[in-house]
């Protein structure tokens, strides 16, 4: 009897696997590093469950998902008892923004220090950190440092030309013309104050860029990221980290040089505040333009950059392979991992997140590539991370 195109797949895969780990040098951990933590080799094994707190659990009726539906629930992933199998048994969880934003999506931020008034208030999200880390998980939240909402108080004083807060956003007195270097949308704005000039946004006119050559947005975000690290959290999930600086129209609106020497910059803040902090960086791209946000794994040799990041090639790749039963994509993907990517870091594997079409409906709702795909992700090397209902 034939065997279904995704078993060949898995098969293929796991041999695909077999050979890159006999060929691949030992990968560093914490404790080969000279004991630096900041190597995340405790991580391993971990696994990680993205949460939607809107969409997740609502505990007050209201229609709306909550920190107080969330702490509820927290037993379903994982009860604190080893003993147990009746939780998912994840190890971390990763917060989708939570920080207040008049959108149902929270990427457009109008204060860092405030969380959602829809989640609950900051004592609600502190006593559900409590009870996530009495029971072993580890939780990092979306931090969006690459723009705020039009709606925050910085870009409402900015839109001022002689404000002080002018310069914590991008302005010009025209528009140059440049679109998104993913497709054809406006990355220059007219500004809302009148004068006829103009400010930079890559996503869209209600989510417009910090300029982080000024060096008081710079020491911002450090504090922020300080401050919610003595809160309780354990880390962050990076958003749009490609974007922070804008060089040029096009391709040149994604990874300049300063980018990477603002994260080394933030990194080294965040390490030095918490060695066990966690990072993840968001960076769709290419195998080979993903390399270089993880930077150097020797902090003599300037230190790390991001330690874990996405891995969105790999992610297209399984699911692909999938659809059509061959794994050579996947074991291009892994060549070029190890060709490029540095020793000691952690990939961050996934099938599909909030931007992405639900995985069950790529796999046509076929339930052997579904748990194909649940024992791909759960067998690579490095951090896996699940996306809310992927488990269903």
């Amino acid at each position: 009897m034939e065997s279904p195109p995704f078993r060949l797949f898995v098969a293929s895969l796991l041999a695909a696997f077999a050979v890159h780990q006999a060929s691949a040098e030992p990968v560093a951990g914490a404790a080969d590093l000279d004991g630096n933590s900041w190597q995340h080799g405790e991580l391993r094994g971990d696994v990680f469950y993205q949460v939607f707190v809107r969409s997740f659990a609502d505990g007050d009726d209201d229609g709306v998902g909550d920190f107080a539906g969330l702490t509820d629930r927290l037993d379903y992933l994982n009860d604190g008892d080893p003993a147990t199998d009746d939780d998912l048994g994840v190890d971390g969880l990763w917060l989708m923004p939570m920080f207040e934003s008049p959108s149902y999506h929270g990427y457009d931020v109008v204060d860092y220090l405030s969380v959602d008034r829809e989640y609950g208030s900051n004592v609600e999200f502190s006593r559900f950190l409590r009870a996530a880390q009495d029971r072993g998980l580890r939780v990092i939240v979306d931090f969006v440092m690459n723009h705020t909402g039009s709606g925050h108080p910085w870009f409402q004083a900015s839109t001022v030309p002689d404000s002080p807060f002018r310069n914590w956003y991008v302005w010009r007195g025209d528009d140059p013309g440049w679109t998104q270097p993913w497709g054809s949308g406006p990355t220059w704005h007219r500004s809302p104050g009148g004068d006829g000039t103009f400010f930079y946004g890559i996503f869209w006119s209600g989510m417009p860029d910090l300029n982080f050559d000024h060096p008081p947005v710079r020491e911002e975000m450090k504090r922020l990221a300080l401050h919610w690290l003595a809160a309780g959290v354990d880390g962050f999930r990076l958003d749009a980290t490609r974007h922070l600086f804008a060089g040029g129209p096009g391709e040149s609106q994604n990874s300049q040089p300063r980018t990477y020497e603002f994260l080394r910059e933030f990194s080294a803040a965040v390490r030095d505040a918490d060695p066990t902090a966690i990072l993840v960086g968001e960076n769709w791209t290419s195998t080979e333009k993903i390399a270089p946000f993880f930077g150097s794994t020797d902090r003599v040799a300037g230190g790390d950059q991001l330690p874990m990041n996405f891995n969105f090639p790999l992610a297209d790749a399984i699911v692909r392979g999938l659809q059509d039963g061959t794994a050579f994509e996947v074991t291009e993907v892994l060549d070029a991992m190890a060709e490029l990517y540095p020793e000691g870091i952690l990939d961050a594997p996934f099938l599909r997140n909030h931007d992405q079409m639900r995985l069950a409906t790529e796999l046509g709702l076929h339930p052997g590539k579904m748990r194909a795909a649940a024992a791909v992700l759960l067998t690579l090397p490095g951090v896996p991370f699940l996306y809310y209902g992927e488990e269903v």
